[in-house]
Parts: structure tokens; C-alpha cells; sequence
């Protein structure tokens, strides 16, 4: 009888998904205005999203500094997705939702969408979350997939290259499986935690709350045993994962350890250069995969927050700033935050009122060191 139940409720959910698929609400793009830039763009050049103030609004500019459109927009990504040729931004503008801008200022999705952030760009379709309807996928020629509301919830965060964008780990009824690009359970939902796949074809999942974390296939069995308290996505062949002491290490596609279980925290999984982030003694610090250390445990916080760049962001007090992976200074630690945007460094400061760019030896760009003095004072922490 148990069987024949599963059966039938994974056929529900089948059909509960492939109905949805033209059900979802119209967006229409022809009432929402174009936004005008400046002047006209090169097809190759980098443009950035810039809140020099907050209360004032946000705007996009150029490598220099130049300003290309009006503060129209509340907050705005970089022109960094790509979807059927076209580079895309997510803004939120001023007295209205989220949507998509191409870098002609028209949109793709106008700004209907609410919340924090809307949308996550696989290579085939893109999952956004309607008003009050709830998670839903799009594909490129912006059609619904599955409708807003057809799931509760979507664990899902696009962009990383490693991951698998094809099987989607999605919510119902408070459990988690994996959608196809087409709205279809392909692994019922049975997990009390599940995360994306990565290349490896592996994704760390928990069956049920305080069970151990382990490793299951695309077919949803049990690839490395749940046997570890926590675990992160494979990445370059290795992934973090904390014993049942509650120290971390990274294991193989295999299940075997390769760094073994010695730190008290992890930053993460290896980057493409081969460095992580580990804490030792409550002090973060960067190895290799070879266990040396190529920056000593000194920090309060160190990462990688492009797995993709040699940078390192460090924290000491209440300043960020940034190293190379041979701990030379690249940005001084003189601001709130810093974080890298494209081919320059986006940093805060006056308590992070303030916003601007500098290039990657730490000159501003669009602000003077005059400013910053000013919004220290004014904004002291």
C-alpha cells in the first residue's frame, strides 16, 4: 500500500507541475518606459552599478567614473547575466519593483518583481519569485515554465561555473527534491536539507532534521554516506565538510579524507588557484591543498569572495581590506566593505552611507580622498 501511495503522490506532483506551465502571470514590458543612458555603449566595455549615497539613489557608470543614466534605481546589479545574447542588470527602481535591464535600457522583465533579490540564471531557464505568488521558472524567451506559487520554496543560487543548473533542489510541503529545467520532480521530495549539484554530479543533502549531512547522486541515493555534521558542494574536486567533532576538513569525490578534519572553521571549498579560507583558534588564514599555510591565522575574517581571483578579503576590527595570496596589500584597510565588481573594487565607508570605486591599487575613482575624510567624520562608527 506504501508503495502504490508514492507512486501516485509522485504522479501528483508531476501533474501538479507540468499543468502550471501556462499559468503563469503576464509580463508585459510595453508599459514599463526604457531607461536612457547617457551616451551609447561599446559592446565590450564594463559598466558599473554605483549608490555614492543611498537616500540619493543609484545610477550606472563607466570605468572612469563617468555617470551614464540618472539615479533612477533604489539598488542595482552589474550588467553580468547573460541570456539569449543579451547582458542583463536586476535594478530595483525608485517607487517600484525589480526587472531586468539590457545595456540599451530596455527590459527584458519589467520591474514588477518585489523582495530582496528576484532572479538566478541557469543556461536554460530563470527561476524569479512573483507578489504574493511565490518561486517560479522562466525560460530565455521569457515564457513561464513552471508557474509562480506551483512549489514553496527554491534553494538555488545560479552563477557558481561548478554547479549543475539542470536539477533544481525545490520545496513542497516542507520537504526538498530536484526539479528539471521543465518543472518536473525528478527526485521526489524526501529531504529534510538538499543542495545543488555540482560537475561532480554530487549534492550534500540531509534526510531528516538532526541526521547526519552526506553526498547523494542524481538519482537521489546515497553516493557518500551522511555520515558528517555539515557539508558544503563539491568544488575542484574537493568539498568542506565538518566531523561529528565539529572540526573541519575536505574530502575526495570518494567519500576520503584529503585534508583532514583540523580546523574550527572553513570558508569555504578550494578556489581554482588552489587556496581555501580556514579558521584555526578562532583566527582565519589561507592554505593549499597541500595544507601549507600561505597566509597565517591572524584574521578575524578571511575569504575568497570570487572563486575565481587572487584576492583575499580580510577583516581586522571594523575594517575591510584586500590581499594577494602572498599577503601583499592591494586595498588598505580603510574602508567598511570592499568586494570586487567586474575589473574594480566596489568599497563603502562613512559607516557604509557611502559608496564608490577605486581601481585594483586601491586609487578612487569616483570619489576624492577629500570625500572620504568628510564622510568619516560625519559618519563616525
Amino acid at each position: 500500500m506504501t508503495g502504490f501511495f508514492n507512486v501516485f503522490l509522485m504522479s501528483a506532483l508531476i501533474l501538479t507541475a507540468s499543468s502550471a506551465i501556462a499559468e503563469g502571470p503576464d509580463l508585459d514590458v510595453s508599459s514599463a518606459s526604457p531607461i536612457d543612458f547617457i551616451r551609447s555603449l561599446s559592446a565590450t566595455e564594463e559598466i558599473f552599478p554605483l549608490c555614492p549615497q543611498r537616500e540619493l539613489g543609484c545610477y550606472f557608470v563607466d570605468a572612469s567614473g563617468e555617470q551614464l543614466t540618472r539615479p533612477f534605481f533604489t539598488s542595482a546589479s552589474p550588467f553580468s547575466k547573460i541570456v539569449g545574447g543579451n547582458s542583463l542588470a536586476e535594478v530595483h527602481i525608485i517607487g517600484g519593483g525589480r526587472g531586468l535591464l539590457d545595456r540599451q535600457g530596455n527590459w527584458l522583465i519589467p520591474p514588477v518583481m518585489t523582495g530582496r533579490s528576484n532572479f538566478y540564471f541557469g543556461d536554460e531557464v530563470i527561476i524569479t519569485r512573483y507578489p504574493k505568488k511565490g518561486p517560479g521558472f522562466l525560460n530565455h524567451s521569457i515564457e513561464w515554465v513552471l508557474a509562480p506559487g506551483s512549489i514553496d520554496n527554491v534553494h538555488y543560487q545560479f552563477g557558481d561555473l561548478q554547479t549543475d543548473t539542470q536539477l533544481i533542489p525545490s520545496d513542497t510541503n516542507g520537504r526538498t527534491g530536484y526539479l528539471d529545467t521543465s518543472g518536473r520532480w525528478v527526485i521526489p521530495p524526501q529531504f529534510d536539507y538538499a543542495s545543488v549539484f555540482s560537475l561532480d554530479g554530487l549534492a550534500p543533502a540531509i534526510l531528516q532534521k538532526g541526521a547526519g549531512a552526506g553526498f547523494i547522486d542524481r538519482s537521489g541515493k546515497w553516493a557518500i554516506q551522511p555520515r558528517f555534521k555539515s557539508a558544503n558542494g563539491f568544488m575542484n574536486g574537493l568539498a568542506a565538510v565538518t566531523a561529528t567533532n565539529g572540526l573541519g576538513g575536505y574530502i575526495d569525490t570518494s567519500g576520503n579524507w584529503v585534508i583532514p578534519p583540523n580546523f574550527s572553521g572553513m570558508g569555504g571549498n578550494f578556489t581554482a588557484q588552489g587556496y581555501a579560507s580556514v579558521s584555526l583558534d578562532g583566527k582565519d588564514g589561507i592554505i593549499d591543498r597541500s595544507r601549507n599555510w600561505v597566509l597565517t591565522p591572524q584574521y578575524a575574517r578571511a575569504f575568497f569572495e570570487n572563486p575565481l581571483s587572487i584576492f583575499i578579503k580580510t577583516r581586522d576590527g571594523d575594517k575591510w581590506d584586500y590581499l594577494n595570496t602572498f599577503g601583499q596589500w592591494v586595498i588598505q584597510p580603510l574602508y567598511d566593505d570592499v568586494n570586487e565588481v567586474g575589473g574594480l573594487i566596489r568599497v563603502r565607508f562613512g559607516n557604509s552611507q557611502y559608496e564608490g570605486y577605486v581601481s585594483r591599487s586601491g586609487e578612487p575613482l569616483t570619489f576624492s580622498l577629500n570625500d572620504f575624510m568628510i564622510a568619516e567624520v560625519e559618519c563616525p562608527h
